[in-house]
């Protein structure tokens, strides 16, 4: 039995109650893949440590995508 998919739809809301918080509260916005089921909205509590690894990652994923071209600063 394959698992279901999920489709990354985007993140809200993502916030912290002061600028040197370690954890971070925001929602997910997902879709089931090939379905036509709703959005969903999936209440989210994220560290930092978390949030930092994933910069790192996605950072160099979108270099290596020849059609990005990071926004201006």
């Amino acid at each position: 039995m394959s698992q279901k998919q999920w489709e990354l739809l985007g993140v809200r809301g993502l916030s912290a109650t002061d600028e040197s918080a370690e954890e971070f509260t925001g929602t997910l916005l997902i879709h089931p893949v090939g379905s036509a089921e709703p959005v969903e909205a999936i209440q989210i509590r994220v560290k930092r440590s978390i949030l930092a690894e994933m910069q790192a990652n996605l950072s160099r994923l979108l270099k290596r995508s020849t059609r990005f071209t990071p926004p201006p600063r």
